[in-house]
C-alpha cells in the first residue's frame, strides 16, 4: 500500500515529464526512470540530463 506522499509525488513527476521541457536543451522530451532509481527520477532523452 501507498502513502499519500507517494501518490502525490508520483503524479507531480508524471505531470513534469508530459509538460516541462528540458530546462538543459530545451528540446528533448522528458522520461520518468523506474522506481527506486538511486540518483534522479527523470531524465532527458536528448541530452541525458537527470532531474531529481
Amino acid at each position: 500500500m501507498t502513502s499519500e506522499k507517494k501518490t502525490f509525488g508520483d503524479a507531480g513527476e508524471l505531470l513534469i515529464a508530459k509538460h516541462v521541457p528540458c530546462p538543459k536543451c530545451k528540446t528533448g522530451k522528458l522520461c520518468l526512470l523506474r522506481q527506486n532509481f538511486k540518483c534522479a527520477d527523470i531524465i532527458c532523452d536528448f541530452s541525458d540530463s537527470l532531474l531529481r
